[in-house]
C-alpha cells in the first residue's frame, strides 16, 4: 500500500499527460514509435514528452532542482 501511495504521488507530481507517457514507456514497455502511433502524435514528440516526464520525476525525487529543469537540451 505504501509503494502504491508513493507511485501515485510521483505520478500526480508529473501530471496527467506526462504520467501516461512515463507509465506506457517505462512500465508497460511500449516503444516510443508505438506510443506516438497509438495516440496519433507527430514523430519524435514522444521522446520530448518522455524526457519532460523523467525530468519531473527527478525533481520529485530530489535528484535535481526545478531550476536545472527550466532549460534542457535535446540530443
Amino acid at each position: 500500500m505504501d509503494a502504491r501511495k508513493r507511485l501515485d504521488a510521483a505520478l500526480a507530481y508529473v501530471g496527467p499527460g506526462l504520467a501516461d507517457v512515463a507509465i506506457a514507456i517505462c512500465c508497460a514497455e511500449v516503444g516510443l514509435e508505438d506510443y506516438e502511433r497509438g495516440f496519433e502524435l507527430p514523430k519524435r514528440s514522444g521522446k520530448l514528452m518522455l524526457k519532460m516526464a523523467l525530468m519531473r520525476l527527478s525533481v520529485h525525487y530530489g535528484l535535481q532542482s526545478t531550476a536545472a529543469t527550466a532549460s534542457f537540451r535535446m540530443r
